[in-house]
């Protein structure tokens, strides 16, 4: 239920018992604590989605970044080893 429903329906609820006496206030006030408690209930399992889809896409990005930065390691790895050739073979044809 939308917040501002459940802010309409505690107004509602306190206005019926403004005009329906003391147990009718009583009643309201405790209609208006449960959809208020209702509401904090909601919106806290919104934030715990939030967080969790939060945590799941850092856990994916962590991972990427850790291939790439393999896999530039693993090129520079390879060019050093092709240049490293490439200087022993300049060598021995200078000989």
């Amino acid at each position: 239920m939308k917040k501002s429903s459940l802010f309409a329906a505690a107004l509602l609820s306190l206005l019926v018992a403004a005009c329906g006496g003391e147990k009718a206030a009583e009643k309201a006030v405790t209609s208006a604590a449960s959809e208020v408690k209702a509401a904090a209930s909601e919106v806290k399992a919104e934030a715990a989605s939030a967080a969790s889809g939060v945590a799941a896409t850092v856990t994916e990005a962590a991972s990427e970044v850790k291939a790439a930065t393999a896999s530039a390691a693993e090129a520079a790895a390879t060019a050093a080893s092709e240049v490293k050739a490439e200087v022993a073979s300049a060598a021995s044809a200078a000989k």
